[in-house]
């Protein structure tokens, strides 16, 4: 199969990728969810390149199987995003703790480096998360608003 009709196949599967995402409560408008349509793509693409043709492919993968094989890599993909550790290694910690804030640097730094300081630890990793952006829209959200009436709290104390 060349990589048009490769690109047409999927083209084609593409509402049924869209569907197995939304069975798996993956919506688009999530951050995750181009990554989740990637690993698919992929994974529909690598099943079709020993195959000749379109109509060779689908008699060896009917719908219902080729439902369940991308269905299985997302949740594959899942876990092992669900695996990453959600907490800071000891060098990163140590970094943060350790970052001395120079008279040169602007006030807001030198602000954010004492707000940081009073903060404790789960509330640290939830602002390093929300500064690293490595987290879906709704905990930046939610991390937001937890942080806000603490840094609201701090500035009153300034």
């Amino acid at each position: 199969m060349n990589t048009y009709e490769q690109d047409q196949l999927i083209m084609n599967y593409q509402n049924m990728m869209h569907k197995i995402l939304h069975r798996l409560s993956i919506h688009q408008y999530q951050s995750e969810y181009e990554d989740y349509l990637q690993i698919l793509s992929i994974q529909l693409w690598q099943a079709s390149k020993d195959y000749p043709s379109i109509q060779a492919f689908q008699e060896d993968y009917p719908v219902n199987r080729l439902w369940q094989l991308l269905y299985w890599r997302a949740q594959d993909y899942r876990r092992t995003v669900l695996k990453l550790p959600d907490t800071l290694d000891e060098t990163q910690l140590n970094y943060v703790f350790n970052q001395q804030v120079q008279p040169s640097q602007s006030d807001e730094r030198i602000l954010l480096a004492q707000f940081f300081a009073q903060l404790n630890t789960k509330e640290q990793k939830q602002l390093l998360k929300l500064c690293s952006d490595s987290c879906s829209r709704q905990l930046r959200a939610y991390y937001r608003q937890k942080l806000r009436s603490h840094f609201e709290q701090f500035l009153q104390n300034d």
